[in-house]
């Protein structure tokens, strides 16, 4: 508001009503509301989006889930037999290897050298 004081003593004098219409402030607050709703229509849209897409996304995985659950299983099923099949095969090749060193010793074969043990005992009879 714009005052002017006159040397006479009159009363201050108001700018004229086009001159306060014509004040940029209301047009500023009336963006920065709608800015600020703006604002809020874009974080409620997010809101119920994301929701929605949470919805949907927890549906899709409750149906799947069984069948993944599934293909976990079976991989763990395959890499143990596998698992057991590589231990079986290093435990025969450990003894053909046993066998093969207890041969080139001279350490005759008796009924009892199905026996790891045993073998080991002749072994010993045979270096002493």
């Amino acid at each position: 508001m714009t005052t002017t004081k006159t040397t006479a003593g009159r009363r201050a004098r108001r700018a004229p009503r086009a001159a306060r219409r014509m004040s940029p402030r209301p047009a500023i607050e009336s963006q920065a509301r709608q800015v600020w709703l703006a604002g809020l229509g874009a974080m409620a849209t997010t809101s119920e989006t994301a929701s929605a897409w949470l919805d949907f996304l927890v549906a899709r995985g409750r149906k799947r889930e069984p069948a993944a659950i599934a293909m976990a299983q079976k991989a763990a099923r395959d890499t143990r037999r596998a698992v057991e099949d590589l231990a079986a095969e290093a435990g025969r090749r450990s003894l053909r290897l046993f066998d093969d060193a207890i041969e080139r010793l001279g350490v005759q074969p008796q009924p009892r050298s199905r026996n790891i043990l045993h073998r080991l005992g002749d072994v010993a009879e045979a270096l002493l």
